[in-house]
């Protein structure tokens, strides 16, 4: 479903003449790379739109940022905070404690709802390095940031 919204949403921006797109996709664990894992197949179906997009035209570009995973408070309809950090800590803790072979198992560094702001209006208004093209901007590209 949410992958319907997000093609929908790209289609209509290439009908309304827009020539940039920034899609937020996901780095996802080796195990979870599955069209069987409905989020998975949802972002693979996001970024192929996000590539029809980009191919357009030589004017037409995509970027999609691929976190491993992201932190900040979120809110619930009825307006609670949830503080994802307290729900990811136990993530955290034993990213820095796993045996070897769990590792590739977990997602790697997190960042912040903040940095991917950043680098989301980074990335929208820019205009290098993401013109005419399809960008994919990982993890540590959103971490370390578009102005570091």
């Amino acid at each position: 479903m949410n992958s319907d919204a997000n093609c929908s949403v790209i289609r209509a921006a290439d009908k309304a003449g827009v020539k940039r797109i920034v899609v937020l996709g996901a780095h996802l664990p080796f195990l979870l790379r599955t069209d069987k894992f409905g989020y998975s197949k949802g972002k693979r179906l996001t970024f192929e739109a996000a590539q029809a997009f980009a191919a357009i035209s030589s004017g037409h570009s995509a970027v999609v940022m691929q976190p491993n995973g992201i932190i900040g408070t979120r809110y619930k309809p009825n307006g609670k905070a949830i503080h994802l950090e307290t729900v990811m800590n136990p993530v955290i803790k034993f990213q820095r404690f796993p045996p070897r072979w769990v590792q590739w198992l977990l997602p790697e560094s997190l960042v912040t709802i903040e940095e991917v702001a950043r680098m989301a209006a980074y990335a929208a208004l820019s205009p290098a390095p993401y013109s005419g093209k399809l960008t994919v901007i990982s993890n540590r590209e959103i971490i370390v940031g578009p102005d570091r």
